[in-house]
């Protein structure tokens, strides 16, 4: 029996400068749609901790019978030290955190037990982004630095001591009032989309989007 020699085949230098000069253009024709999916990944990301972080100080107000503060901070807080003050309008924040509201600046006795009760207690806490170079937060009006939860789950405009005006409480002002985050990618790329991070007075959070109509008009809307 006569066997056949086979002979192996590569491929030849032609071949390989079409294979390469395709995929030099596919690359060149996704790269914009993959850099708009990592900037909206992101600004997802960033709104979905936000959203949890409010979910997280409304329903520990409501378990513990409480007012809870929400912040947006820099630096991220510590269960032992003094917590960081609400990031100032227009500044990066990478951090949320919850605590109980300090009700007196006056310590308490009880069965001879002395509480210090003008300390915010940390209850819950995450991050927010590892890069604030590349998402914004910004507070609609600029001027919400701290949210208070009652134990209704509501929004409150309170102060906690007002003698000595420990913590004051912010409530939006604007019509119709409701706080509203606004997410953003720092980035030029138009196909790049935005999304907000609302709370109403009655405690109502939600995520939506302030490029489509507003509710009711659409259902994602804000």
């Amino acid at each position: 029996m006569c066997g056949r020699r086979i002979h192996a085949r590569g491929f030849t230098l032609i071949e390989l400068v079409v294979v390469m000069t395709i995929v030099a253009l596919l690359t060149v024709l996704t790269a914009p749609t993959l850099a708009s999916w990592l900037h909206n990944t992101r600004v997802r990301t960033t709104a979905d901790y936000i959203q949890n972080g409010l979910r997280t100080a409304q329903s520990e107000a409501i378990k513990q019978n409480r007012l809870v503060a929400f912040r947006l901070t820099a630096t991220a807080p510590t269960a032992n030290g003094t917590l960081p003050a609400a990031a100032a309008a227009g500044t990066p924040v990478n951090y949320w955190y919850a605590a109980t509201v300090p009700w007196t600046t006056a310590a308490l006795t009880s069965n001879g037990v002395v509480t210090n009760s003008n300390q915010f207690a940390l209850v819950a806490s995450g991050i927010i982004s590892s890069d604030a170079s590349q998402v914004t937060v910004q507070e609609s009006t600029g001027t919400i630095g701290t949210l208070c939860f009652t134990p209704y789950g509501r929004l409150t405009g309170v102060v906690s001591d007002p003698t000595n005006n420990v913590t004051t409480c912010d409530l939006p002002t604007n019509a119709p009032p409701k706080v509203t985050y606004l997410v953003k990618p720092n980035t030029t790329d138009a196909n790049s989309h935005p999304l907000d991070v609302t709370v109403t007075p009655g405690g109502q959070i939600r995520m939506c989007d302030p490029l489509q109509p507003a509710l009711p008009a659409s259902p994602a809307g804000c």
